[in-house]
């Protein structure tokens, strides 16, 4: 398979995995900006992974997530969003060193 096939396969899988995304699940993660920060394990539930998978996506540098004044960790919509995207092409194989490289084009502009 030529690696452009790859690509193609990849981001069709992010975009609609072999589980399926539900409408609710959907409607829980596309909220709006102004709206209260979640905390890891809400952050976690709603993504479908584990509150270490979310620590280290922010270790490796694919997440910035903001703390509030005690140290904890406060998910925003934006970085739900791009935690959304990223959990999406992991399920789909892309490797986090890929993420990485993606992550940095996109934070460069």
């Amino acid at each position: 398979m030529d690696s452009n096939q790859a690509l193609r396969d990849a981001l069709r899988l992010a975009v609609d995995p072999p589980g399926g995304v539900s409408l609710e699940a959907l409607h829980e993660l596309a909220r709006p900006d102004e709206e209260a920060d979640w905390d890891i394990a809400t952050t976690a539930e709603h993504l479908g992974v584990s509150p270490h998978t979310l620590r280290y996506y922010e270790r490796v540098g694919l997440v910035t997530i903001p703390r509030d004044t005690g140290g904890r960790r406060r998910f925003t919509a934006a970085t739900v969003r791009r935690l959304v995207f990223l959990t999406r092409m992991r399920a789909s194989g892309m490797p986090i060193s890929d993420l990485r490289r993606y992550v940095a084009l996109v934070d460069a502009g």
